[in-house]
This record gives structure tokens, C-alpha cells and sequence, in this order.
């Protein structure tokens, strides 16, 4: 079970990493709604580091963490909190709040279909010189 953990934490820190470097250069006028909207996923991904304490891979994450923190222990006492955060992370990110993840992935893949229905709520890190696709 703890492997199937791991897994979605390793792919929740790749996609967040991925995430803050694409919109960062896509979108460099909202980087702090950017990191306003990261930090579920930033929490999400801390929790993990203590509940996967034991783990080779992040026990060093953990160990430097720990001197921060040196009242949460870590392992399977976290379970609980890092299922309930991932789940509210999950609800909020497909919510079509202002600048959600799911609003700004709508509006690049509109972007990229026609490039004339450009959102002017959002400052384009990338300037069109195409035209429509289809």
C-alpha cells in the first residue's frame, strides 16, 4: 500500500513542479496566484514527506523538515490528514474558480484552438502568431 503512495507522491511533486516551471513562463504576470493556487499542493506534498518518513527516497526531505517541525512525528498517523488534504485539493482544483487549474487549462486549450478568442483576463506569457489550427 505504501508503494501506491509513493507513487502518487512522487507524481504529485513532479506535476507540481511541472506546473510552477509551464505557468511561470505561459502566464508570468499571475505567479502569485499561481503560488496562491499551489499551495494545496505544496501542503499535500509536505504531509506525504511525513507519512513516507521510512521511505529511502524521502527520508532526507524528512529529516530536514523535521528540524522545522518537532512536533509532528510523521508515518501513519499522517494517513488520515493526507488523504483528507489530497481530496480537498482534488475538489478545488476542478472548481472553475478565478485562476483554478481548471480555468487556466480551458483557457490555453481555447488559446490553442483559436487563437482569436483570447481570455483578457489572463496575460499571456506567449505572444499568438498562429492562426486557427483547424
Amino acid at each position: 500500500r505504501f508503494r501506491r503512495i509513493k507513487y502518487c507522491l512522487v507524481v504529485l511533486i513532479v506535476s507540481l513542479l511541472v506546473k510552477l516551471l509551464s505557468f511561470s513562463v505561459l502566464v508570468p504576470s499571475g505567479a502569485f496566484g499561481l503560488v496562491w493556487n499551489s499551495l494545496n499542493a505544496i501542503l499535500d506534498m509536505l504531509i506525504g514527506i511525513f507519512l513516507l518518513k521510512d521511505d529511502p527516497l524521502f527520508a532526507r526531505a524528512h529529516a530536514c523538515l523535521q528540524r522545522c517541525c518537532e512536533q509532528c512525528q510523521g508515518g501513519v498517523r499522517c494517513l488520515c490528514a493526507w488523504v483528507f488534504c489530497c481530496t480537498l485539493t482534488a475538489m478545488f482544483g476542478v472548481l472553475p474558480l478565478g485562476n483554478s487549474d481548471i480555468e487556466l487549462i480551458l483557457a490555453f486549450i481555447l488559446l490553442l484552438a483559436d487563437p482569436s478568442k483570447t481570455n483578457d483576463k489572463i496575460k499571456w506569457g506567449v505572444e499568438v502568431k498562429s492562426g486557427a489550427w483547424y
